[in-house]
């Protein structure tokens, strides 16, 4: 009898004990989880969440932005500028605070226009390589170069009669120059089975050629294409 006590005691201390283990919460979590860090509202030692990615400190000040490059402003015209509008080279009389600016003829200097700051070209000094007095060629021609504006339209005049205009872009003409490797001007060359003289050579290796003989025809040839006579 006292057996059969002993055993009903440690069954109903076994029960207890069974029943206060599965009461309790920490040990419905598999063992593989139940160290983890969790994602909990404690400090450090109880899994706080961190939201700070790796090698970003928190609270760091943000770095500046790079401002956006400023637009070219546009020219500001005054009176006595010369400009070109359209096809033409003129003077500005006055300009009105809108921008409405009135033109005087460049050549008799009486009449007059009225055009928007918007319609025309600030004449400048020199544009990339190019300045006034400069000789270029132009196709098939050589010219001077009368004026050059802030955008890179060129006026050339001719260079024959000094008179007749045109008007191109900076990137359709190319610079006359001393020499191009071992070419200058007045030299002797061979193109193809003519013996010329070299007229003129441009920073692009074009070289002009006149005839040997009559000193008056032109050619137009690569620096590739003839050979030098020896002095």
């Amino acid at each position: 009898m006292n057996n059969w006590k002993k055993y009903t005691i440690v069954a109903v201390l076994l029960m207890v004990a069974l029943f206060a283990y599965s009461r309790n919460p920490r040990n419905s979590v598999p063992s593989d989880f139940r160290d983890a860090v969790g994602f909990g509202s404690g400090g450090e030692g109880s899994g706080a969440r961190n939201t700070v990615l790796p090698g970003i400190k928190e609270n760091e000040p943000n770095l500046p932005v790079p401002a956006a490059p400023k637009p070219e402003s546009a020219p500001v015209f005054k009176k006595g500028d010369k400009v070109l509008s359209g096809n033409n080279v003129r003077i500005i009389e006055s300009v009105d605070d809108t921008g409405r600016i009135v033109l005087r003829s460049d050549r008799d200097g009486h009449s007059q226009d009225f055009v928007r700051a918007a319609e025309i070209s600030l004449i400048v000094d020199s544009f990339g390589a190019f300045k006034k007095g400069d000789k270029v060629l132009s196709g098939n021609n050589v010219r001077i170069i009368e004026s050059v504006d802030n955008t890179g339209r060129i006026v050339l005049r001719s260079d024959r009669d000094g008179h007749s205009q045109d008007f191109v872009r900076a990137t359709e003409i190319s610079l006359i120059v001393d020499s191009f490797g071992a070419f200058k001007k007045g030299d002797k060359v061979l193109s193809g089975n003519n013996v010329r003289t070299i007229e003129s050579v441009d920073n692009t290796g074009r070289i002009v050629l006149r005839s040997d003989r009559d000193g008056h025809s032109q050619d137009f040839v690569r620096a590739t294409e003839i050979s030098l006579m020896a002095q």
